[in-house]
Parts: C-alpha cells; sequence; structure tokens
C-alpha cells in the first residue's frame, strides 16, 4: 500500500510533499514548564529534527480539490514539490477547483500565488471563519512581534489576489459559496492558530482525519502530547486539542495524516499515552 497515496470511499487521496527543512529543538516547548522542557531535551538523541511540508490532493465526485497549497517558490529551491507532484498526477492548476485551507500560516498558502497573480485561475478558496477574522484584524497584528506581523500582511494579499472567490467556512460540512458540498467535514482544532481546522474524509471502509499541524515531531508527540511549538497560538489549548484528538482517533480507528508528518499513520493507545504509527 503506498505511503503517498490511498483511496477513502469514493475519494482518492494524495499527499504532496513539497519540501522538509530541518528545524531546531528550541522551537519545542513543553506545557509543564521549563523543568519538564529540560526533561524532554535531555531524552532526545539531536537538537534537531527533520519537518515535511505537506499539502493534499483529494480527487472524487465532489472535484479536484486541495487541503492547502504549500509553499510554491516562497522558500526557495527546497521547496515547490507540491507543483510537480500535481503536474506528475496529471492535474493542472486550472483543473482545482477548490481549495480547503486548515489555517493561515504561510506554509499552506504561499503556493497560490505566482507572484502577485493567483497560481489557481479557477478555484475558490474556503478559509476557515476563525483564522480569517483573527488575521485580518488590524489591532491582532499591532499586538504581534514585528517578526509575526508579516503573516498578517500576506493574509491581506491573499485576499486581494483572490477576492470573491475566498469563502470563511464554520465547522462542520463543508460546502462552496455555491452551496456544493465537497464531501469533508471540518472539524476544529484550536491552538495552533485560531482556527486550525482538521479535515475528516468519510469512508465506509474506515476514516481519514487530515489533522493539519497537530503534530511536528510525531516520534516524541505521541508519547508526550504536552510538547509543542514555539509558533503555537495559545499553547494550552494546543495540548488540550492534541489530547482530544488523539484519543479520539485511537478509539474511532482513522488513518490520520498531516501537513508535518511523514505518510498515513495511526494512533494507538500506550498506557496513559499514545504512539503513531504507520497505518
Amino acid at each position: 500500500m503506498s505511503e503517498t497515496q490511498r483511496v477513502f470511499g469514493d475519494t482518492e487521496v494524495l499527499i504532496l510533499r513539497d519540501g522538509s527543512f530541518e528545524a531546531s529543538t528550541d522551537y519545542l516547548i513543553h506545557d509543564g514548564g521549563e523543568d519538564a522542557r529540560a526533561r524532554m531535551l535531555a531524552r532526545l538523541d539531536s537538537d534537531k529534527f527533520t519537518i515535511p511540508v505537506n499539502c493534499f490532493l483529494l480527487r472524487g465526485p465532489h472535484g479536484t480539490i486541495l487541503v492547502d497549497a504549500g509553499l510554491g517558490a516562497a522558500w526557495g529551491d527546497n521547496f515547490g514539490g507540491a507543483r510537480r507532484l500535481l503536474k506528475e498526477a496529471g492535474v493542472q492548476p486550472e483543473d482545482i477547483s477548490h481549495v480547503v485551507m486548515t489555517h493561515l500560516h504561510t506554509d499552506h498558502f504561499l503556493g497560490l500565488f505566482d507572484g502577485d497573480e493567483a497560481f489557481l485561475p479557477h478555484a475558490d478558496i474556503l478559509v476557515p471563519e476563525a483564522d480569517a477574522a483573527w488575521f485580518t484584524d488590524a489591532s491582532a497584528r499591532e499586538q504581534q512581534p514585528e517578526d509575526r506581523r508579516e503573516t498578517f500582511d500576506l493574509v491581506a494579499k491573499l485576499l486581494r489576489v483572490y477576492g470573491e472567490r475566498i469563502t470563511r467556512i464554520p465547522p462542520g460540512p463543508v460546502a462552496a459559496a455555491s452551496g456544493e458540498q465537497l464531501g469533508i467535514e471540518a472539524v476544529a482544532l484550536p491552538g495552533h492558530s485560531p482556527g486550525h481546522t482538521g479535515y475528516l474524509v468519510h469512508a465506509s471502509g474506515g476514516n481519514l482525519m487530515i489533522w493539519a499541524d497537530t503534530v511536528h515531531n510525531e516520534a516524541i508527540q505521541g508519547a508526550d502530547p504536552a510538547i509543542g511549538l514555539r509558533f503555537d497560538h495559545t499553547p494550552a489549548q494546543a495540548v488540550r486539542t492534541r489530547e482530544a484528538l488523539f484519543a479520539r482517533c485511537a478509539a474511532e480507528n482513522w488513518t490520520v495524516a498531516g501537513n508535518h508528518i511523514f505518510g498515513f499513520r495511526r494512533v494507538e493507545k500506550a498506557g496513559d499515552a499514545f504512539r503513531i504509527v504507520p497505518a
């Protein structure tokens, strides 16, 4: 069975690896405080870990849909692989009918741009309403440190470039602006960003949860869901979301995939914690 392609019901799902980067363990935080963080770091074999950057192609009766869009050319030659993989799958930019965003961090939407133009000429862009509200709030932008304000500016560019083709969506069954159902369910997973959202692909043989940025280091966050990332908007909430989602995925025996994990996975209960294993 393929590490990057599976079929769930009537929907083919292809993981598009846009690239990867080496991250320092300095990015890791712990909900238990600095002592717990120090114990966590002491258990690690390296001060770096690899973070893949993925997006997803869904093909089925509801159209040709992307979940997120990667980085395109924004971060240099080590990224942009999603566009090559789309081409290899026989998908042209004009074939994409909808892009369903998990949240509005730049590694998820910069691939929507071709310079100052839209890379996807016909796609409607569906954005979680809580993220759309946050990243268009001028007062929220002013409260951020300087290095986090760029995201607000790039979201403003997204609004300019795609204009009326952008729709804000709530949790629940996902519908386009036309009212057309897209056959997936938006699941609120707040914490990493205000509107951080996963997407559930329902299938009689077993569901797929695309859990976005719930996990950045699958080797350690299953065993200790209190480990987070410095980019989390509200770290304590991200921990609660992660713990609840792990429990649900394990109980429901869902297949999972994420923007920053490798391949298709499952979550298993392991005593008082969990482990993330190949599906």
